[in-house]
């Protein structure tokens, strides 16, 4: 007999009997139905298909709003971090020029890679009002 119609036949077998069936024999089915060739052709040409039913579980980014010429201390309170991780941060990306202190401005590029090696997503807004950057940044 062919290999498969025997899987089958051992498979009514075991449920006429009422057994439980494990998934590795349904596996050892599936992957004989898939390599079983008659007369040079696919027995089931079905089951080989790509199983699309499998998803890869993707890590969800957390969305940081970010705006051109931010300072230090702004895009410290954005990331929702201490002044001092934006300055580690700054170490491994290529800054064009000097930052010295808290209130030096960062061109968008170095926002952009900061926000890279922080692990969060920057979503690029409009520049706030002036009293809610007074508002966040005495709150941080």
């Amino acid at each position: 007999m062919h290999s498969t119609k025997l899987l089958m036949l051992k498979l009514v077998q075991r449920a006429a009997t009422k057994q439980r069936l494990s998934h590795a024999f349904f596996k050892q089915i599936e992957s004989s139905r898939r390599s079983c060739i008659c007369n040079g052709r696919h027995i089931s040409s079905t089951s080989a298909k790509f199983d699309v039913s499998r998803k890869t579980n993707r890590t969800k980014y957390r969305n940081v709003n970010i705006y051109k010429s931010m300072s230090v201390r702004e895009l410290a309170v954005a990331l929702e971090t201490d002044v001092d991780y934006i300055y580690e941060y700054l170490l491994y990306v290529d800054v064009p020029q000097k930052v010295e202190d808290e209130q030096s401005l960062l061109s968008f590029e170095v926002i952009r890679e900061v926000c890279i090696k922080a692990g969060v997503r920057g979503v690029l807004i409009a520049r706030p009002s002036i009293d809610k950057l007074v508002q966040e940044t005495c709150r941080g």
